[in-house]
């Protein structure tokens, strides 16, 4: 019976292990930093999760070549990870795609529509 028990739980451990399909999204510059710690922890546990990031509101900012965090951001398109810009966001804060980290992706139909369309695809969310 000890060994169903520990079977069990391996099996278990074992389907978190698997990857994921996830979702980050974030609009506030503050909370960037902590949006780069989670979405490496998650790749370093599950390393071939799918994992977007969508950008919009004040965060927007960050993705700027110019930012102080840009290498986190870039470092993380490096790893796979998909960021896209809300191109709303982008032109109410007169920023240009070219200033922004190379690789990052400009969401031409807006950063909350592509929230819920990855939702609808199976994505997880997380709301950093």
């Amino acid at each position: 019976m000890k060994w169903a028990v520990s079977l069990l739980l391996f099996i278990s451990i074992g389907a978190w292990a698997d990857s994921f399909k996830v979702v980050y999204h974030v609009n506030e510059p503050e909370k960037v930093k902590l949006l780069i710690s989670s979405v490496e922890e998650l790749l370093n546990v599950t390393p071939d999760s799918i994992i977007e990031v969508v950008v919009h509101g004040p965060g927007i900012i960050r993705l700027s070549k110019s930012d102080s965090g840009s290498s986190d951001v870039k470092a993380l398109i490096n790893r796979g990870v998909k960021v896209g810009a809300c191109s709303i966001s982008m032109l109410k804060r007169g920023l240009n795609p070219r200033l922004m980290v190379n690789g990052v992706v400009q969401l031409e139909q807006g950063g909350v529509f592509r929230v819920l369309e990855l939702q609808k695809l199976g994505y997880y969310y997380i709301k950093i």
